[in-house]
């Protein structure tokens, strides 16, 4: 038999063995929040980076492992005319 522990997060019920991010994953077009499966949370946002000032997005996803990743995108190289702004990228 096996036992899952769940809790009420504020997107539902979340599996404790699990992860969730709310935008679904890679999604730079949508704002989300990744929340571990040791309820740690992060929220995509936007920064400016040290060295040349571009505005950066840090976007977050579930890992295989359940935990939370990132990785950092400059929006206008991924889609022209576009930045960052409110933790996405917009055209």
């Amino acid at each position: 038999m096996i036992f899952v522990e769940k809790r009420t997060t504020g997107y539902g019920v979340q599996n404790l063995n699990s992860c969730v991010d709310t935008d679904g994953g890679l999604n730079l077009e949508l704002k989300g929040k990744c929340i571990a499966k040791d309820g740690e949370t992060f929220d995509d946002y936007c920064f400016t980076h040290q060295v040349n000032g571009q505005t950066i997005l840090r976007e977050y996803w579930c890992t295989v492992d359940g935990f939370c990743g990132y990785k950092d995108y400059n929006c206008i190289f991924r889609y022209p005319g576009s930045c960052c702004e409110d933790g996405r990228c917009v055209k």
